[in-house]
């Protein structure tokens, strides 16, 4: 299966490369399925939406793990949203969506994480390891 998939890349794209588009494909996948999901900013809710994103993305190929986190929406250390009326509520932004997704494609393990960067105020999506095994 796995060479046959192979064979739809350009014969010019390594494994390495593969492992590459790979991670961006999961983490991209990942943010985008997340951003505007509905929430309520409150932790058992934010750590169950977390673990569903999690073990969503955990199902997708050569996925070897993924760890979510969704914070909760604060300022100055005050929890900035509460529910006001039964049409209220909040949604995941990539202000508070954490994420790291490790992936292994045939000898490339690879981690990837998407956090907010103040600095850049944007949600950055970065290479933090790569491995030969």
């Amino acid at each position: 299966m796995e060479r046959k998939a192979h064979s739809y890349h350009d014969s010019h794209a390594t494994d390495r490369d593969i492992a590459f588009f790979e991670l961006g494909i999961k983490l991209a996948a990942l943010f985008h399925i997340a951003m505007g999901s509905p929430i309520q900013n409150n932790p058992d809710v934010l750590n169950q939406i977390a673990l569903g994103l999690k073990k969503s993305i955990e199902c997708q190929p050569f996925v070897k793990k993924a760890d979510v986190s969704i914070n909760l929406l604060t300022e100055n250390g005050e929890n900035i949203y509460t529910k006001q009326h039964p049409y209220d509520y909040t949604a995941i932004t990539g202000k508070n969506l954490q994420a790291e997704v490790e992936i292994q494609y045939k000898k490339w393990n690879l981690v990837g994480a998407v956090k907010w960067i103040p600095e850049l105020n944007y949600p950055f999506m970065f290479i933090k390891e790569i491995t030969q095994l």
